[in-house]
């Protein structure tokens, strides 16, 4: 995201303040009465108000070219235009506006404000492109610690157990030799999209790297997080490809709860807790469901 200091429209402004600077001196020195000050004020506010073209004309052409919402701010543009036009007009036939208002500050306060929302949908991208993962669209394994920390650290606010499901597909790298990678990430997108699917919508689904899968349940003992684990491993294991009906997947998985009311040491502990539970499903048999209380 660029930052405003990277705007070409400051560098000619720093020149503009300066000349500001200057006819301000002059005409505090110049003008002797009150008529003289007014006629300096009505040639001064023109100045002004046409200097909010020139900063209005020269952002959009530096900071909207490339920005998608400038179709929906158009319309907004052109009322802060009209507002330094209304300025402008009465200050050229020497009359006060019937507002009796400066409107070229408010529009500045109105177009900064402007580039603040285009500013904050921008980062809001950012955030989720950085937090989402390319192929399947879920929450990055980067995302998913980063919230397993909060929630560890801020326990004191959790009422019930935290549940956490890891799961891998089975012979996945097996199934790239057979079908290719292509296929490969079709199955990944599908597992993504039935995992999504089927997991309570307060979950967090998330890819925690190539074919492993990870999926935090708040406020889900022990007893709801096997059964939801047991009809995602079902729901996996009806799947079939459309392009090739014998494909036939299934998956592994492993289950820890933690209720806030107990101490852990870090949330990599769950994370390690759900891992063994994992590979005890996979080393008895696969195609299973193993909370990590079965394997002590």
């Amino acid at each position: 995201m660029r930052e405003f200091s990277e705007l070409s429209v400051l560098r000619p402004q720093k020149i503009n303040m300066v000349i500001r600077v200057v006819v301000i001196i002059a005409g505090i020195i110049f003008f002797k009465d009150l008529v003289s000050y007014y006629i300096f004020r009505r040639f001064y506010f023109i100045i002004f108000a046409a200097d909010f073209f020139y900063i209005i004309g020269l952002v959009i052409y530096d900071y909207f070219q490339e920005n998608i919402y400038i179709k929906k701010m158009t319309p907004w543009i052109i009322i802060v235009l009209v507002m330094c036009s209304h300025d402008i007009y009465f200050q050229i036939i020497g009359q006060y506006s019937p507002l009796g208002l400066q409107l070229n500050v408010y529009a500045l306060i109105f177009f900064l404000g402007i580039i603040a929302l285009d500013l904050a949908f921008e980062h809001i991208n950012l955030y989720t492109k950085a937090s989402r993962d390319g192929l399947t669209g879920l929450f990055t394994q980067s995302f998913f610690k980063n919230e397993l920390i909060e929630i560890v650290k801020n326990k004191n606010k959790i009422k019930g157990s935290i549940s956490l499901i890891m799961l891998d597909i089975d012979h996945f790298k097996k199934f790239n030799d057979i079908y290719g990678h292509l296929m490969g990430d079709k199955v990944l997108e599908a597992v993504s999209k039935i995992l999504t699917e089927n997991s309570p919508r307060d979950a967090l689904v998330t890819r925690y790297g190539g074919e492993e899968f990870a999926i935090l349940l708040k406020n889900y003992d022990k007893k709801s997080a096997l059964e939801i684990a047991e009809r995602l491993r079902v729901d996996i294991e009806d799947y079939r490809n459309k392009e090739n009906n014998s494909i036939r997947i299934t998956i592994s998985l492993g289950i820890t709860t933690w209720h806030a009311s107990k101490e852990i040491d870090h949330s990599e502990t769950l994370i390690q807790e759900a891992d063994e539970a994992l590979y005890y499903s996979k080393h008895h048999g696969r195609n299973k469901v193993t909370h990590f209380e079965e394997t002590k």
